[in-house]
């Protein structure tokens, strides 16, 4: 028996005692602190901005605060599976240290203390009230930072699985269980496809979305599918230039390029919305996901077999 099936079979049978379609879908990090910070940001953005679209983007994308947005737009980002996007998680913090990016072209020094830095602002996150997403990712970065540090070998797919135990048992589960699987679908995914051809990625991460779909009862477009991944790689890029205009708006006048900057992005996926409801949403039934699932386990990869189990046992 692979090393990577005992450590699996715990997991799955805890799946098989839980009740999955009855858990209740909380809608996570939607809690940013104190009431009287998120007061003083929202001041800082309307002082900021001439458009009031761009604080209700600013503060969805970096603290997860919905109830500012317009109709419109939550279902023009809900139509391209693009939600997501406004819960900040392990997305938002992966694009955010690219912020660190610089530090490693100084010299070794420098990505020592790149490093350091890292680590602080992840350990930091733990102290945050609610924000579950960005903690299991930050448990997960700190392991990868650590397993390097320490040159302890081990694969990050151990990593990922003993982060999954761990939160499983002491974290975060118990506040979101529905935030918790999908998080860990989609990270897990990220990490067994890190070294396979770009094709089977986008394959996995666009039968992700079905299932996801299909758990929330949303409705599933199917020309999403060529534009959501595209939409996401592009968010990637922009939300670190997002933070640090932001940070930078508290000291120079960085507002207005900041706001062009946001609603640039929301009304491309304004526009893209339009193109995706041209062809009417379809339901992805049970059969389609499981029939999938069986292909997928059906091939003799070790990696591919423990995905397709740990997908049924979400699902």
């Amino acid at each position: 028996m692979p090393r990577s099936t005992v450590i699996l079979w715990p997991i799955f049978l805890l799946f098989l005692a839980l009740p999955t379609k009855s858990w209740p879908f909380y809608e996570f990090n939607r809690c940013f602190g104190s009431n009287y910070i998120f007061k003083l940001i929202t001041e800082h953005c309307e002082k900021i901005f001439t458009n009031s679209k761009a604080t209700a983007l600013l503060m969805a994308y970096l603290f997860g605060h919905k109830n500012l947005l317009l109709p419109t737009i939550k279902k023009s980002y809900q139509m391209l599976n693009l939600i997501h996007l406004f819960s900040p998680s392990g997305l938002h913090l992966s694009s955010a240290l690219f912020l660190f990016l610089p530090f490693s072209w100084m010299g070794k020094k420098s990505k020592q203390i790149a490093t350091l830095m890292k680590l602080f602002l992840l350990i930091l996150l733990f102290f945050i009230p609610k924000f579950y997403a960005l903690k299991r990712m930050a448990f997960l970065k700190i392991g990868q930072i650590l397993n390097i540090k320490f040159n302890l070998n081990l694969e990050p797919l151990y990593i990922f699985f003993l982060v999954f135990i761990i939160d499983l048992t002491f974290g975060t589960f118990k506040y979101s269980p529905v935030g918790f699987l999908i998080s860990f679908l989609f990270i897990g995914l990220l990490i067994i496809n890190n070294h396979r051809a770009k094709i089977v990625m986008i394959f996995y991460l666009i039968f992700a979305q079905m299932i996801c779909s299909t758990f929330l009862k949303q409705p599933f477009y199917p020309l999403s599918i060529f534009f959501s991944l595209f939409l996401t790689s592009v968010f990637v890029v922009i939300f670190p230039v997002v933070i640090a205009l932001f940070i930078l708006s508290f000291i120079i006048t960085t507002g207005p390029l900041l706001q062009v900057l946001l609603i640039t992005y929301n009304s491309m996926v304004y526009g893209v919305s339009h193109i995706v409801s041209l062809v009417p949403p379809i339901n992805i039934s049970n059969e389609v996901i499981l029939g999938t699932l069986l292909l997928i386990s059906l091939q003799k990869k070790r990696h591919k077999m423990i995905l397709s189990l740990l997908i049924f046992f979400i699902y």
